[in-house]
């Protein structure tokens, strides 16, 4: 006898192993030869949730085919997750352009994170970087420096010293 497959508690497959990279690339791709093939890369909003709908779809189910031999379940749900996950993004693709007309000059969202004070990283210039990086090696050269002084130290307390221990 094999071993068992590994499942949860209720029976059903580890969440895990439902959304597979194969699937994400099978998406992908259907997405968009349906869009290059159906619309020649010219598509509205409503075709592309129509091709992220039908790729969904198709990935989806035949993903769940594979792995229990149904495939209406997965069809049905990756067909939603694709269509509302293209309708989402066209809703912030809309906000976003209405945000850019109020303030053409406003930073983008991602700016404006990284200039937060909340942020622990910051955005660095080439000059600003150039510059960090010169004083951290004028920190290094007046270590070794240091470290220069405290060996001639050594040597001459060793020299005069010999047969002493420490």
């Amino acid at each position: 006898m094999g071993a068992p497959e590994k499942q949860n508690n209720n029976g059903a497959p580890d969440a895990g192993s439902l959304i597979s990279p194969f699937q994400v690339g099978a998406f992908a791709g259907l997405r968009s030869g349906i869009l290059r093939v159906q619309f020649d890369n010219n598509a509205t909003r409503g075709e592309r949730s129509y091709a992220s709908a039908v790729a969904g779809c198709i990935a989806g189910g035949g993903i769940t085919w594979a792995m229990h031999r149904r495939f209406i379940p997965g069809a049905v749900i990756f067909s939603l997750a694709g269509y509302l996950g293209q309708n989402t993004y066209n809703v912030l693709d809309d906000w976003q352009l209405k945000q850019r007309e109020k303030a053409p000059n406003a930073k983008p969202l991602g700016e404006r994170i990284m200039e937060s004070r909340w942020m622990p990283m910051k955005r660095l210039s080439d000059q600003q970087y150039v510059e960090m990086l010169n004083d951290k090696l004028l920190v290094i050269d007046a270590e070794i420096a240091l470290l220069d002084e405290r060996i001639e130290e050594i040597r001459k307390t060793g020299a005069g010293g010999e047969g002493e221990t420490q």
